[in-house]
């Protein structure tokens, strides 16, 4: 047998491919695997989602907008209200994508709570003092929380239970935006 306290510096494809080479010897191992994957994927929290999403919108700056309008490609005139929905997407879009992946790997109580840590992120921000960027996009914070929920109320329409719950969260951690019971109703459906 090999000296099990050595340990190497693997990079991250390496390291997966260890954890495959594993599963493939025991099933035993591949539920191990499996079930610590689930773990550490589910694993999440709503302050620090939150947290992140404010700290991340926070870091967009005027100078951020007047650069990537400075920067357009051969000198096409861009607009500056765009370019700051551009930059508040480019942020905002990969924490939304994440719900989605939560809900298509069937973790729906993860999915909730990314949720609403999105939501309490996106009123964070709408709530913090900003600069002029922020003049540029102050509705995107509400109308993102407002389309997130819409399409989590498309995957979730049987379950108003957990309709309630997420009204319930907006209503006391948001309480300056305005929640209709009309926004949590399945709408076209």
């Amino acid at each position: 047998m090999g000296d099990f306290s050595k340990t190497y510096p693997l990079t991250k494809q390496q390291a997966l491919q260890v954890l495959e080479n594993v599963s493939k010897r025991s099933e035993q191992f591949a539920q191990v695997i499996a079930e610590e994957t689930e773990l550490v994927f589910c694993a999440v929290s709503i302050e620090a989602v939150a947290s992140s999403v404010c700290s991340a919108l926070m870091g967009i700056t005027d100078q951020d907008c007047f650069d990537a309008v400075n920067n357009q490609i051969f000198g096409y005139y861009c607009d500056v209200v765009d370019t700051a929905y551009e930059l508040f997407h480019h942020i905002y879009n990969p924490y939304a994508d994440r719900v989605d992946q939560y809900h298509d790997a069937g973790q729906h109580i993860a999915e909730m709570k990314f949720l609403k840590g999105i939501i309490l992120g996106l009123y964070e921000y709408d709530r913090s003092p900003h600069d002029s960027f922020y003049s540029y996009i102050e509705e995107c914070p509400y109308n993102s929380a407002m389309d997130l929920i819409d399409r989590w109320i498309t995957h979730h329409q049987d379950n108003l239970e957990t309709h309630t719950d997420l009204r319930t969260f907006i209503q006391g951690m948001c309480p300056l935006w305005e929640i209709k019971d009309d926004d949590f109703s399945c709408k076209g459906v």
